[in-house]
C-alpha cells in the first residue's frame, strides 16, 4: 500500500491502514521520544500518546506526502512535550540573557562515536536534555522553547548553556583519548 492510500485508508478509520502507519513509522517515531524520555518504557508510552493523537487528527492531515513525516514528527515532539509539562514543576531558571555558541563544534566530537554522544546527552538533567534536544536537534528557537515550555527566552538560553556546559564536562574524558 503506497503511502498516500495508507493516510486516506486511516482518515476513514481503517484499522489495517492504522496498523500499517504504525508499523512503517513506529521505529522512527520511537528515536524521536526516546531523547526526551530516560528509558524505553517511557519512550513507549510517549509513542503510543503520539499514534493516539495522530489517528485522532490524521483527517485534518491535508498536505502532500512529503510533509507527512514532518507532520508525525512534530505530534510526537508535542507528546514528548506535554508528558514533559504534566511532570515538570514550572521555575524560572535564570533572567539573564546567555551568549549563543550553536557554532561551536568542539574537536572532542571526531573522538566519540554516536551511542557515547546519546549516553551523555541522557545524563543530563531532563529540562537540559529537553531544551538541548529542541534547540540543537529540533532546530526550534528560544522563543518557541520557551513558550512550548512555559518559561522565559532567556531561560531557554540559559538552560541551553548549561547543557552544553554539562555535556562539554561529561565528553572531556575523550579529549584525554588518544586516537
Amino acid at each position: 500500500m503506497e503511502i498516500q492510500q495508507m493516510i486516506i485508508a486511516c482518515q476513514n478509520d481503517d484499522r489495517r491502514a492504522q496498523k500499517l502507519l504504525m508499523e512503517t513509522y513506529a521505529s522512527y517515531l520511537f528515536g524521536i521520544c526516546k531523547r526526551y524520555t530516560r528509558d524505553d518504557q517511557e519512550a513507549k508510552d510517549v509513542l503510543q500518546e503520539a499514534f493516539i493523537s495522530i489517528y485522532a487528527h490524521i483527517g485534518e492531515f491535508k498536505s502532500d506526502i512529503g510533509a507527512f513525516k514532518a507532520w508525525i514528527r512534530r505530534i510526537a515532539v508535542n507528546a514528548a512535550l506535554q508528558k514533559l509539562r504534566k511532570t515538570y514543576q514550572k521555575k524560572e531558571i535564570m533572567h539573564d540573557v546567555i551568549q549563543d555558541d550553536r557554532t561551536e563544534v568542539p574537536e572532542v566530537l571526531d573522538k566519540i562515536n554516536v551511542d557515547d554522544l546519546l549516553t551523555a546527552i541522557n545524563k543530563l538533567p531532563e529540562l537540559y536534555r529537553h531544551v538541548f534536544n529542541l534547540y540543537v536537534i529540533e532546530g526550534y528557537k528560544h522563543k518557541d522553547i520557551g513558550d512550548m515550555l512555559g518559561m522565559k527566552e532567556s531561560s531557554s538560553r540559559a538552560v541551553l548553556a548549561r547543557a552544553k556546559s554539562q555535556l562539554r564536562e561529561y565528553l572531556s574524558i575523550y579529549e584525554k583519548v588518544a586516537i
